[in-house]
């Protein structure tokens, strides 16, 4: 069966949105999902597509799912898990950049405290001109 360009356009703009290849043939009433597979590797669609974060790709696809009229009970339970997922990288995401100095008002009077180390071999910084004239 020959697909008109429109067609073939519309797949292309769906499967850059990231639909999946089922849900593109179902969409436009495209009989074989292997047209659009063939289209995908002839065209090289796959380069088109961006990488994307896996909180983005999660969103996305949430998104996609939820403007679905009449979810079937398989969407539903994929909506569940996606939202649990998000739910799980949010709470790993780090909350606040860490940095050495200390800025607020509470922490101002107060010292770091040095740990001892190692003293340093042969380390003449404490050593002044006057010492070394004494010495010779």
């Amino acid at each position: 069966m020959k697909y008109t360009d429109d067609i073939k356009q519309e797949a292309k703009q769906l499967y850059l949105q990231r639909y999946k290849v089922p849900e593109i043939a179902k969409k436009l009433g495209i009989h074989s999902k292997r047209i659009i597979y063939y289209w995908a590797a002839q065209e090289c669609w796959t380069d088109l597509v961006q990488s994307e974060t896996a909180e983005s790709a999660l969103s996305r696809r949430l998104i996609v799912l939820s403007g679905r009229e009449n979810k079937s009970e398989r969407e539903l339970n994929e909506m569940d898990r996606l939202v649990g997922q998000l739910a799980k990288l949010q709470k790993h995401k780090p909350t606040a950049a860490i940095t050495d100095e200390p800025t607020t008002a509470a922490t101002e009077g107060k010292t770091k405290s040095k740990k001892k180390g190692k003293p340093v071999k042969n380390d003449i910084s404490g050593i002044t001109l006057e010492d070394i004239e004494d010495k010779f």
